[in-house]
C-alpha cells in the first residue's frame, strides 16, 4: 500500500507538472521562446564546446584500454579512482558519471566504490567555470579560477573522506579486452556515443530553464515579485546555468557572489542529478548518498571559495600561497591514509577478532 501511494503521488505530480508546463507554453509562447533561445545560446557558447572534446577523449581512453593498463600496474595509489576524478574534473558534467559507469561495467571499479565516488567525480569542467561563469556571467576570470580551485579541493576532500586512495591488495577481475584496438574503430565509436549524450545534456538544460522560468512567472502572476536571491536559488536548484546567470544579475559583492556561486557549482542542480542517473545504470542505486555528497560538496566548495579569495587578497607572496595550497592537499591525502590504513584497519581487525572469539 505504501509503494502504491508513492507511485500514485509520483504519477499525479508528473502529470500536474506536465499539464502546467504545457499550459504555460500555450499562454506565454513569446516568453517561452525567449527563454529557450537563451538556454540554447548557453549550450552553444559554453556547454557543448567545453564537453565535446573532453567527452570524446575520455571515451577513447576507456576504449583503448589505457585505464585498464594503469589499474594493472603496481602504483602507490588506486589508478581507477584518480582517473575517474581527473576525467570528471576536466571534462565536466556528466562525463564523470559516464566514466564511473564504464569503469564499473569493465570490472575496474566496484559498484560500492562507484556510488561513493559519484558525487565527487561528477563536476563542472574548467571551460564552464573559467569561461562561462567567470568571464561570461561574472565578468571576471579571477572569480572563475577561484570557483574551479575550490571545487577541486571540495571534491578531493570528499573522496578522501569516503573512499580509499591507495592501492589495495585484493585481486580484481577485469573484463576481457582484445590485445589490439583499432584507432579508427575506437575514435568512431567514441564520437558516435558522445553525440547523443551531448544532445541529451542540452535537452536537460533547455527543459529546466523553461521549468524554472515558468515557476518564477507564477509568483509574478500572484503579485509576489521574486527577489534576486530567490531567483538564483530556485534557478540553481533546478539547473546550474540558469542559477548562475540569475546570480550574475544580483548586486552582491565578490565574496557573497563567490559563496553562493560555490554552493551552486558544488551542488550542480536537479538537472545534473538526472543526467548522472541517466548515465549510471550499471551501479547508481543510492540516490540518497549522491544528494548528501553533493550537498556536502556544495558547502565545502563555498567555504573553499571564500578561503581562496581571502588567501589571494591577503597573502602577497606566491611562495606562501603555493605552500598553503600544497599543505591542504597533503593534509587531505594524509587524512585518507590514516583513516583507511591505520585507524579503521585496526578497528576492523579488533572487531573481527572479537567476532571470532564470540563464535568460538
Amino acid at each position: 500500500m505504501i509503494q502504491q501511494k508513492k507511485m500514485r503521488f509520483s504519477v499525479l505530480f508528473l502529470a500536474g507538472t506536465a499539464v502546467f508546463l504545457m499550459g504555460y507554453s500555450l499562454c506565454m509562447p513569446k516568453a517561452m521562446i525567449e527563454t529557450a533561445k537563451k538556454a540554447l545560446s548557453v549550450c552553444a557558447e559554453s556547454i557543448l564546446p567545453s564537453l565535446a572534446l573532453f567527452s570524446v577523449c575520455a571515451k577513447m581512453l576507456l576504449k583503448s584500454g589505457a585505464v585498464r593498463l594503469l589499474c594493472e600496474m603496481h602504483l602507490p595509489f588506486r589508478a581507477e579512482v584518480v582517473t575517474a576524478f581527473l576525467i570528471g574534473l576536466v571534462s565536466g558534467f556528466p562525463t564523470g558519471a559516464a566514466t564511473l559507469s564504464a569503469l564499473t561495467e569493465k570490472g575496474l571499479l566496484s559498484r560500492k566504490d562507484a556510488e561513493k565516488l559519484l558525487p565527487f567525480c561528477n563536476l563542472a569542467g574548467p571551460s564552464f567555470t573559467l569561461g562561462t561563469v567567470g568571464i561570461l556571467f561574472f565578468g571576471d576570470a579571477f572569480l572563475g579560477r577561484i570557483l574551479f580551485l575550490a571545487q577541486f579541493f571540495a571534491a578531493f576532500f570528499g573522496i578522501c573522506l569516503f573512499t580509499d586512495l591507495f592501492s589495495s591488495a585484493e585481486k580484481r577481475k577485469y573484463e576481457e579486452m582484445p590485445s589490439s584496438v583499432s584507432f579508427f574503430s575506437a575514435l568512431s565509436a567514441s564520437v558516435c556515443e558522445t553525440v547523443p549524450a551531448m544532445l541529451s545534456v542540452c535537452g536537460f538544460v533547455v527543459f529546466f530553464a523553461l521549468a524554472s522560468d515558468a515557476f518564477l512567472r507564477v509568483f509574478e502572476g500572484f503579485g509576489l515579485a521574486p527577489s534576486g536571491f530567490f531567483r538564483f536559488l530556485c534557478g540553481g536548484f533546478l539547473e546550474l546555468s540558469s542559477g548562475l546567470l540569475f546570480l550574475s544579475e544580483t548586486v552582491f559583492s565578490s565574496v557573497p557572489r563567490l559563496f553562493f556561486g560555490g554552493i551552486l557549482v558544488g551542488f550542480g542542480g536537479i538537472s545534473v542529478f538526472l543526467q548522472a542517473l541517466d548515465r549510471t545504470e550499471h551501479f547508481f542505486y543510492a540516490p540518497g548518498f549522491y544528494l548528501f555528497g553533493k550537498i556536502l560538496c556544495a558547502f565545502l566548495c563555498a567555504a573553499f571559495s571564500v578561503f581562496f579569495f581571502w588567501l589571494e587578497k591577503n597573502v602577497c607572496s606566491v611562495f606562501w600561497k603555493i605552500l598553503i595550497v600544497l599543505s591542504l592537499l597533503f593534509g587531505m591525502i594524509l587524512l585518507n591514509f590514516l583513516k583507511n590504513k591505520v585507524f579503521f584497519k585496526k578497528v576492523w581487525k579488533n572487531r573481527k577478532e572479537c567476532c571470532i572469539i564470540y563464535v568460538r
